[in-house]
């Protein structure tokens, strides 16, 4: 059923239309770690960013190939022209409307067809979605995004940069001491190498990830560092790494932390395989003493 009318679209500020909605919830069901999810719509796609006070933000990248249609028309907000939009929304809503028909069809290899749009500030999130010719249409009360964190490391910032398979970095990150309350990494020039170390009830766990590793693709180190994250920060990076393929880390001389998640949709067809990316931003602790 195609849920896209003609008539209307110019008026939304975004449309968009996907005949699999599972594409976006497989990787919005991995970004939920906190209550509100902000959602900022460009021409270059749809970014659904999740914060923590001033400490860790992680961003989803969904572009505008992995929908059958896509608009966002920013001069309908009735501001300035150029202005973005940008909107937050409670990311429970979200998630129990896009997946209302999980487990209902009794048909073989049924998908559900999503709708999308929204009017601009003051205006709810509209969708509708369908499956088996049953119709559900959602209304979602938006918000004011305030306080959006800015995190960006610069080329000339960077000072280590580590490129490896998601696969074994979960395993690693599984593996962590949830009792602990920091996690420690450690990055050395020479033998090049990364440390990760938690000290928890069960006493210190230390693995080292050398820069020789089969799943290691890119390993490059001006300098030993050493920092401390909360095992909090480093939580949510276990869900990232259980859609993800390939697992980009890079950080700065003040261990501001970057990963960069390349998600892989759509595996069973080579040629419709869609790329999209969770990107997740943290700070480190700051020492008593």
């Amino acid at each position: 059923m195609d849920l896209l009318d003609s008539e209307g679209v110019s008026e939304n500020v975004l449309t968009a239309q996907i005949d699999n909605v599972k594409k976006i919830t497989t990787i919005l069901k991995a970004l939920h770690f906190k209550e509100k999810a902000i959602l900022y719509p460009s021409q270059r796609g749809l970014k659904v960013i999740v914060q923590d006070a001033k400490c860790m933000q992680a961003a989803a990248y969904i572009y505008p190939t992995l929908f059958q249609v896509y608009e966002v028309n920013i001069n309908n907000t009735g501001d300035d022209p150029g202005d973005t939009v940008m909107f937050q929304i409670p990311f429970v809503a979200l998630l129990q409307c896009l997946t209302i028909f999980e487990g209902c069809s009794n048909t073989p290899g049924a998908t559900t067809t999503l709708k999308m749009t929204y009017k601009g500030y003051g205006h709810p999130l509209n969708l509708i979605l369908e499956e088996d010719g049953v119709l559900t249409d959602c209304q979602i009360r938006t918000q004011e995004a305030i306080d959006v964190l800015n995190f960006v490391i610069r080329d000339d910032e960077m000072r280590f940069k580590v490129i490896m398979k998601a696969n074994e970095l979960k395993l690693i990150f599984a593996e962590l001491d949830s009792s602990s309350e920091f996690v420690e990494l450690k990055l050395s020039q020479e033998p090049q190498n990364m440390k990760i170390i938690t000290r928890g009830d069960s006493g210190m766990c230390e693995v080292c990830i050398s820069s020789s590793s089969e799943f290691v693709d890119i390993f490059k180190c001006d300098q030993d560092l050493s920092f401390r994250y909360t095992y909090a920060q480093f939580k949510p990076i276990i869900k990232f790494l259980q859609v993800a393929l390939k697992a980009n880390l890079r950080g700065t001389q003040d261990g501001l932390l970057c990963f960069h998640f390349v998600i892989c949709l759509d595996l069973n067809s080579s040629q419709d395989r869609q790329y999209n990316y969770i990107e997740y931003f943290c700070t480190a602790a700051v020492d008593d003493d």
